[in-house]
């Protein structure tokens, strides 16, 4: 088996009991994917999930705030092409800082992609057909259970989830180039 490569933000001594691969299970009429995949399958997987996510969509960032308390952000209104282009935009940066949950959702229908701080991704959708021809062109498999980097974490095998500079940018760089667009803070 291949090396399980980890987002640079993330330091954990041991991945190697970490798989890749899928599962799905139907909950009152939505259907909940958890996906496990390397840094370098990353860019390409999300590519083409994000481009399951019904338009009109929206991007959002969770970021580490003052006292352990995340601040979200918000971006509304964007196509399929705006919400991948966002992810090629900034792609380095959202892949590998570990101190980052982001993810795309849709307006119109029960639909959200949320990649968390170890880049494991929840996908919520109505119709699991386009997700999985999406996860089987990638040659992920279905799993009956999964092991994430959050399930190998153990007192001998510490998880550090650290942000990161790419090309001297960095989360704040992505809110400030947004910010033009309407990118907006939530409300508590």
């Amino acid at each position: 088996m291949a090396e399980f490569l980890i987002p640079g933000g993330v330091d954990l001594p041991d991945p190697s009991a970490v798989e890749e691969g899928y599962t799905q299970e139907e909950i009152q009429g939505l259907w909940r994917f958890e996906v496990s995949a390397g840094a370098d399958q990353l860019s390409p997987l999300l590519c083409r999930l994000i481009g399951c996510i019904s338009e009109p969509g929206y991007l959002f960032m969770e970021l580490p705030g003052a006292d352990d308390q995340p601040v979200t952000y918000y971006l509304d209104g964007l196509s399929s092409q705006g919400m991948v282009g966002l992810f090629r935009r900034y792609e380095a940066l959202l892949i590998n800082d570990a101190s980052l949950s982001f993810g795309f959702g849709s307006h119109e229908k029960d639909e959200e992609l949320t990649c968390d701080p170890c880049k494991v991704l929840t996908i919520w959708v109505t119709d699991p057909a386009p997700l999985r021809q999406e996860l089987a062109a990638l040659s992920l498999p279905c799993r009956d259970t999964l092991r994430t980097l959050w399930d190998v974490v153990t007192p001998e095998n510490p998880l550090t989830c650290s942000p990161v500079q790419v090309d001297d940018a960095d989360l704040q760089t992505i809110l400030d180039e947004l910010s033009e667009f309407g990118i907006y803070r939530a409300e508590k």
